[in-house]
Parts: structure tokens; sequence; C-alpha cells
């Protein structure tokens, strides 16, 4: 983290606790934001990330989930 970089516990405070309820699977984004850092830091594939989210996700957000361009979902 840099100097510039927002203390995370201080945004949280910020924002008053806890996030807000949501419609959507929470654990679902965790693990989606997690496997994007490891897509990001070159540990797993855009392809490998695609093929274990792409069923959670065209359930989750039904016809507002669009596959990339290319794969077998789409």
């Amino acid at each position: 983290m840099s100097q510039n970089d927002p203390n995370p516990l201080e945004t949280l405070e910020s924002l008053g606790g806890a996030p807000e309820p949501s419609e959507y699977d929470q654990e679902l984004g965790r693990e989606v934001g997690a496997a994007a850092r490891r897509v990001a830091n070159g540990d797993l594939t855009e392809e490998e990330f695609h093929e274990r989210f792409a069923d959670r996700l065209a359930a989750e957000f039904g016809d507002a989930y669009v596959p990339p361009e290319g794969s077998d979902d789409g």
C-alpha cells in the first residue's frame, strides 16, 4: 500500500461499518475479486477464470451476464 492509498479500516469506518445487504451473492463477489487478483498477478489465466465462474455468474445475473467473446458460453 502506498502512502497515497486510503487506509482500508478508515474507509470502512467512514462508510458506517459493514456493507449494505445486497440482492446479489456477496461470497461470489469476494471469490471473483480474489480470482481477478490472481489473474492480474499471472497466477491464473483468463480462460481458467471464466471456466471457473461462468456457470455461477450466469445463474446469479441471468440474461445480464454476457460471457466474453470467444468463450464456449457465448
